[in-house]
């Protein structure tokens, strides 16, 4: 009963650990890629007057027009960005946004280059649009930034899209403006279009976020994607956006009604209450994980056997196990039997990732030290 390209889906490495740890008991779940923040309560009770309100009923297909004004506004205040409202289109996540965005502009096996450890659902929607993967490799040693050297390295003659993810996901690597600057100059000179995965865009540690589309002559050549899922601890209200120009967010929307028909009103209502109030809130948040962040990047670093780079931005750790000898499947699996610690295999993002494991800071610090001395006295009595 299967369409033949679905015939060989396999579900995400991830899945398979997140499926043996429910059969777990005080297990520490280091897999879970949201804020453990709760959405604030003052944010809940704005959606909740919207309902009140008679806000009930079917949204304009892109989005209101006071949510886009004001998405228009954060990026002009925080990055002296401009954006149009007709610019701008509200979707269910982030994860909407970049699916409608490639849905748009792909065609039948276009070339779309990509880092080749990234987040899973690219790899997907790239399989469900018909592209060609062009995996462009990231280093280590380059803290796992992709690099200009490297995308230049990745080029064919038929490459058309390229997509970017800072701070990234799983990695917590952050472009540097140089790189940026490099990858925008490649960009222009091979005439590609780029979506640019900015949803941590709130968590950089060090210096300031760079949006892609704000260097020369990216704006009218870049799909961004953003949202509130990260930055206001709105995971389960489901809304993103995309910035794009007008004519490819009018595309974007007109494939959207065959699928989702506009989003939640009550979460839009409650997204502009969020970008007009909560600033501290994110801040506070922020601050959080660039603490824990450091603090696991220390502990997880110190075992034997592994060793982790220190992240800028997002709330990930990817930590190379290579020095265990196994695999990510394998160490993920071993860990979360004998230590009681559930991780994301790095394999789950790409094949270059099999000699890492991806920890979520998503719970406290105590909990990040624990999870750490678990892992150690696992190691320690020889897996």
């Amino acid at each position: 009963m299967l369409a033949s390209k679905y015939q060989n889906l396999r579900p995400s490495p991830m899945l398979k650990i997140f499926q043996a740890a429910a059969k777990l008991d005080d297990v520490i779940n280091l897999g879970i890629g949201e804020p453990d923040f709760d959405t604030p309560k003052d944010i809940i009770d704005a959606g909740c007057k919207a309902a009140k309100e008679g806000f009930t009923h079917y949204p304009p297909v892109t989005g209101f027009s006071d949510l886009k004004e004001e998405i228009a506004r954060y990026w002009a205040k925080k990055y002296d960005l401009s954006v149009e409202p007709d610019e701008i289109m509200v979707t269910t996540g982030g994860i909407q946004a970049s699916y409608l965005a490639l849905q748009a502009i792909c065609e039948e096996n276009t070339e779309v280059l990509i880092p080749e450890i990234c987040f899973t659902p690219y790899f997907q929607q790239l399989e469900f649009v018909g592209a060609k993967v062009i995996p462009v490799p990231i280093e280590e040693k380059d803290q796992f930034r992709l690099t200009p050297q490297n995308l230049q390295r990745a080029l064919t003659p038929n490459s058309r899209i390229l997509i970017l993810n800072s701070p990234s996901n799983p990695t917590g690597a952050v472009s540097t403006y140089e790189d940026l600057e490099g990858i925008a100059k490649i960009v222009r000179e091979r005439d590609l279009i780029v979506i640019s995965d900015e949803i941590y865009e709130a968590f950089v540690f060090e210096g300031r976020h760079i949006p892609f589309s704000s260097l020369p002559g990216m704006k009218e050549r870049t799909i961004t994607i953003a949202g509130f899922s990260k930055t206001y601890a709105m995971t389960g209200w489901r809304i993103g956006y995309a910035i794009a120009p007008a004519h490819v967010i009018r595309v974007m929307g007109v494939i959207s009604v065959a699928q989702s028909m506009g989003v939640n009103t009550l979460a839009q209502k409650a997204a502009v209450f969020a970008l007009q109030n909560k600033d501290d809130f994110v801040k506070e948040m922020v601050e959080t994980y660039r603490r824990r962040t450091s603090v696991a990047s220390e502990a997880f670093g110190a075992i034997p056997g592994l060793s982790c780079i220190k992240p800028k931005g997002g709330f990930y750790l990817f930590v190379n196990i290579k020095g265990t000898g196994m695999d990510s499947v394998t160490f993920c699996m071993k860990a979360l039997e004998n230590a009681k610690v559930a991780m994301i295999p790095g394999v789950a993002f790409g094949k270059r990732g099999d000699d890492f494991v991806r920890i979520a800071c998503t719970v406290s610090e105590e909990k990040l030290l624990e999870a750490a001395q678990r892992l150690k006295s696992f190691l320690e009595k020889g897996q």
